[in-house]
């Protein structure tokens, strides 16, 4: 990027903070009827509506002649112990008739990893970050995006002692990246790029620093 003063360039300094995290809470947002979401290398256990406790039940896998090795039913339920991804699929419940009492598609995965984060000046006035996955979760997987301005000035810090809060802007048409406008020169900013993913959350904070030389 050129600047009207010679000699004078801009440049953009990325630290990327120690803190990040994961979440292993589910989301609430993934609950799908007649699909239910495991972690790979746990016991998951497929529960059978409308059987009642005491009733004999079998249980059907799609595609397949036999139920993956070592599940058991307990209660009417499915148990798969030490779930693989080979596991995922369609399972079904049966009364003692062959009567089916429920199914269920079963998908396993794994949590969010901390994501890969870096960012670019698009202009004077915007920069962009994007990012990949760090872990391959075979879920399906969305990001939160955020920033939080640093550095206010004193009217600033008397409106919002927590700082300007705003979305860092995905483009559908771009994948993995997000646009914060209007940012200022001398202004320090957090990003906050969140993964989620039906069995919990993880993230990455990123400092960024505009200054100019």
């Amino acid at each position: 990027m050129r600047s009207p003063i010679p000699g004078l360039g801009r440049v953009m300094v990325f630290l990327a903070a120690a803190l990040v995290s994961a979440s292993l809470a589910i989301s609430e947002g993934w609950k799908e009827e007649g699909v239910q979401y495991g972690q790979v290398g746990t016991d998951v256990t497929l529960s059978c509506a409308g059987a009642h406790s005491s009733s004999l039940v079998q249980w059907r896998r799609a595609g397949a002649a036999a139920l993956p090795e070592g599940s058991a039913i307990r209660h009417g339920a499915l148990v798969l112990p030490h779930a693989g991804l080979a596991a995922a699929g369609t399972y079904s419940c049966h009364s003692e008739d062959g009567d089916l009492l429920h199914a269920v598609s079963l998908w396993l995965g794994y949590l969010p990893g901390v994501p890969f984060v870096s960012c670019r000046a698009s202009d004077y006035e915007n920069f962009s970050c994007s990012w990949t996955s760090s872990v391959e979760t075979f879920l399906p997987t969305r990001y939160i995006t955020t920033y939080r301005k640093k550095s206010l000035t004193g009217e600033e810090k008397r409106r919002n002692k927590n700082g300007h809060v705003g979305p860092c802007l995905q483009d559908p048409s771009h994948p993995g990246t997000c646009t914060v406008h209007g940012s200022e020169f001398w202004s320090s900013y957090r990003l906050n790029i969140t993964e989620v993913n039906p069995l919990g959350s993880s993230f990455r904070l990123l400092d960024v620093t505009m200054q100019a030389i």
